[in-house]
């Protein structure tokens, strides 16, 4: 036993009960702290666990085509008429301008919608003895265009490729491809979109298969360009295509969807 004075009166104490109440205390200061970080791990565990699930996700891509026809067709047309006299090379114009109305009539187009453009015209001057252009007129060339619109698709394609009469009939004549165009794709764009996402869906579903995982909340969606192609071109670009040189084509609507996969 030790004695001491406390406040002036003795105080007694054991070295060795102070030594067990100091064990005791880092005793349970130790639990304490290891109980503490059983638990904080759990937690810590538990947490990481739950990101790790909400973190898996799949990215797939949704396709929705349907097949259309083109519903306006345009053609355009020009001939040209040589002469050395604008005003006679003038008529000749007007007269064939008569001979394409012909044409387009007895092809089964109203002549009375033909639109005739501005003709053009071409000076060609006298050479001197160097080829060198003089400021006397040789002759003149007269360019005159024209086009056509109708909703009868095939009509104007009819008439864009029998148009060699006109030729077998004297006229310097050029042909422009027809454009066939369709302008009801806002009308689909809706039907599509919903279409792709469902196929979109069909896709992740088959990708995950049998692995004890399913497809869940959508994370996110994006909308891909649509496409108008050819019926029997399957080329997809992240641009956009609009064909018109086909009255038969395709629609394609893509859409990119990420879901939370369980």
């Amino acid at each position: 036993m030790v004695k001491g004075l406390v406040n002036g009166f003795p105080n007694y104490y054991n070295p060795l009960m102070i030594d067990i109440a100091k064990g005791k205390g880092l005793f349970w200061l130790g639990s304490t702290l290891a109980i503490g970080l059983i638990f904080s791990t759990s937690i810590a565990s538990n947490v990481v666990r739950d990101i790790k699930v909400r973190d898996r996700t799949i990215s797939v891509k949704g396709y929705a085509t349907k097949p259309i026809q083109a519903d306006i067709a345009s053609w355009f047309g020009e001939f040209k008429v040589r002469g050395v006299n604008l005003v006679d090379t003038s008529k000749i114009v007007e007269k064939n301008k008569t001979r394409v109305r012909d044409y387009l009539d007895k092809g089964g187009f109203d002549a009375t919608g033909t639109n005739f453009l501005a003709p053009s015209v071409t000076i060609l001057y006298k050479k001197d003895g160097e080829g060198r252009n003089t400021h006397a007129i040789e002759s003149y060339i007269v360019e005159q265009s024209f086009y056509i619109q109708s909703r009868d698709v095939k009509l104007v394609k009819n008439l864009s490729t029998n148009v060699g009469v006109l030729l077998e009939d004297g006229l310097e004549f050029t042909s422009r491809s027809p454009v066939f165009k369709f302008t009801k794709l806002e009308d689909w764009k809706l039907i599509l979109l919903k279409l792709a996402r469902q196929n979109a869906k069909q896709r992740a579903d088959i990708l995950v298969g049998e692995g004890g995982v399913t497809v869940g909340d959508v994370r996110s969606a994006s909308q891909g360009v649509f496409q108008i192609t050819r019926w029997d071109d399957t080329k997809v670009t992240s641009y956009g295509t609009n064909d018109t040189t086909a009255i038969d084509k395709n629609i394609c609507a893509v859409v990119t969807m990420e879901y939370e996969l369980r």
